[in-house]
């Protein structure tokens, strides 16, 4: 239950980052060119790690009061204290390394598409529709060439940590990827997710689409298809890699972290699919657009949560 809920808070709080950040960068210098726009990841980056390192003080701080009550008991009760603590600090830092990853990895694609496009799309990533057809062969081709390279970085960075760093970090952690190295994974394979996302979504606009009818229902829905039939082909394809006797622990651990990387790239086409889904619902009603949007992911929440933590989320803790 209790991890059902850290996922869930800490999307919410990813997708509050970015759209806190996606508006400074919208702002007066960094809208105006690429090079401008990437100054708000550092920014992004310092923030995120000042808030973590604020509540991560503030944490410490309680389980120095739990320490010095547990010296109260035996030796059992103090160990039981020990182990809470680790346990704790391993379950708060896999959501703020995951919205680290998801806020800097969307930054970093919004300010490659303003230097590639010379146009920076809203905080939520979107586009004018006139202006999403207007998408040359060349700027879909760099596009996807980012998604390329960041999926390259992720098993570069994976493959690494596997053989030169994993283990070098704390005593009570060690066999584990420093946290840095965690991060970085994250990044680049969210960075790659969000690249080959609005690559393709560039791609199929410009080539099934016209300017006069505008239809972004039916080129999401498109989309989210053809990504989920791409990347499960890609996936499994890597599985059996994964499977052969040929290829090592390292090697095994890097493919699955670019399974990983085409998983995220499926949530993000169904995430803008449902968006898109329930912008249109909303303007069909005759109910106040924001009311029927609660109204309506509420539902959304009440059916897919249920049936995500009891037979998805089991099977992820499993394995």
């Amino acid at each position: 239950r209790m991890t059902c809920y850290k996922i869930l808070l800490a999307h919410t709080t990813g997708f509050a980052a970015i759209n806190a950040f996606g508006t400074l960068q919208h702002m007066q210098p960094f809208r105006m060119r690429g090079e401008l726009a990437f100054l708000v990841v550092p920014i992004a980056c310092i923030s995120l790690l000042f808030l973590q390192m604020v509540f991560g003080r503030h944490r410490h701080r309680m389980m120095e009061h739990w320490d010095s009550l547990s010296s109260l008991w035996d030796d059992s009760s103090a160990d039981l204290y020990r182990e809470c603590k680790l346990i704790w600090d391993e379950e708060v830092e896999e959501p703020e390394d995951d919205v680290m990853g998801l806020t800097l990895s969307f930054l970093t694609v919004q300010a490659v598409r303003l230097h590639v496009s010379g146009f920076l799309p809203d905080v939520e990533g979107l586009e004018p529709w006139k202006m999403l057809l207007s998408k040359g062969h060349e700027d879909i081709r760099a596009l996807l060439l980012v998604g390329l390279v960041s999926c390259c970085l992720t098993v570069c960075l994976d493959l690494y940590a596997g053989t030169h760093v994993e283990g070098k970090g704390d005593d009570d952690k060690e066999g584990e990827e420093p946290r840095c190295v965690l991060v970085a994974v994250a990044f680049t394979n969210m960075a790659f997710a969000w690249s080959v996302y609005v690559g393709y979504k560039w791609l199929i606009a410009t080539t099934f689409f016209a300017a006069e009818s505008e239809d972004r229902m039916e080129l999401v829905l498109i989309l989210a298809t053809f990504l989920s039939l791409s990347s499960f082909l890609v996936i499994w394809v890597l599985d059996k890699l994964a499977d052969l006797d040929a290829t090592d622990e390292n090697v095994d651990h890097a493919l699955i972290q670019v399974i990983a990387g085409n998983g995220i790239l499926v949530g993000f086409a169904w995430e803008q699919c449902f968006d898109r889904a329930l912008e249109v619902i909303a303007d069909i009603i005759p109910v106040p657009k924001l009311v029927t949007k609660v109204l309506l992911a509420s539902c959304c929440i009440g059916v897919i949560v249920p049936a995500w933590r009891r037979w998805i989320l089991p099977m992820v803790l499993r394995e």
